[in-house]
């Protein structure tokens, strides 16, 4: 009888803690973030199902959505021009989460083989020119946000990444592509406004793997019989990094 007690008690906690949670956001929604200016950015993630989802700006009004049956819901954020300000975002469900130090400039994906992923650091028989000038100088520019997507790779569509926002840094930086750390320095000064850069890079991939099969087969060499494998390199199968 104490262990049904126990357990029951274990079940009603677990749901308890359910019922309140707070909304879960996608990992690329986050403190430090960097949005496109004067556009419309989806702000998203996960919730009760048929949730009222609330997300408030701190530049502008609220705007309400609901969670679909599953609990997923989105919105639509208008943003304004570039600025070093610094920006809040808060999205409740009933309990707030807020999401600190956004800036709101240029935001751009960078995505390749090794030669986008090797990092500023430089890798192994590979020396980066001045990369130690770089990386000390970096501490200069906090006004530039990094991404790093983790690999991680699969048969089927995840929805959701690994990775989070950081400010630059040299401990930051240093771990960062340098192709695309190197990119987002030169927009900074030229354009003078906070950049954001994603990097979602896999060394030794092939094109296949970066591709959706359905797009793939419009191209008349593609055999998927031969590239939809689990391949000892790893990601060399059509779609794993694409999911």
């Amino acid at each position: 009888m104490i262990k049904k007690n126990l357990l029951l008690m274990f079940v009603l906690l677990c749901t308890a803690a359910t019922v309140n949670a707070k909304v879960k956001l996608s990992a690329i929604v986050g403190d430090n973030m960097v949005l496109q200016q004067r556009t419309n950015v989806k702000i998203w993630g996960w919730s009760k199902p048929k949730a009222a989802i609330t997300v408030t700006p701190s530049w502008t009004g609220a705007v309400k959505t609901n969670a679909d049956k599953d609990g997923n819901w989105s919105a639509i954020v208008k943003t304004p021009a570039a600025s070093f300000d610094a920006r809040t975002i808060t999205i409740s469900d009933g309990e707030a989460v807020k999401l600190n130090n956004i800036l709101i400039g240029e935001v751009w994906l960078c995505s390749g083989q090794s030669n986008m992923d090797i990092p500023v650091q430089g890798g192994r028989d590979c020396p980066i020119e001045h990369s130690q000038e770089v990386i000390i100088e970096s501490a200069k520019y906090p006004s530039i946000r990094l991404f790093t997507v983790k690999v991680d790779g699969g048969f089927e569509k995840k929805e959701d990444v690994s990775g989070n926002w950081q400010v630059a840094t040299p401990l930051v930086v240093k771990k960062f592509s340098a192709i695309g750390y190197m990119y987002g320095l030169n927009l900074h000064k030229a354009l003078n406004v906070p950049i954001g850069v994603i990097s979602s890079s896999c060394g030794g991939t092939w094109i296949e793997t970066w591709f959706p099969a359905e797009l793939q087969t419009k191209f008349t060499d593609f055999d998927p019989a031969i590239v939809r494998r689990k391949d000892g390199n790893g990601f060399n199968t059509a779609e794993l990094l694409y999911n």
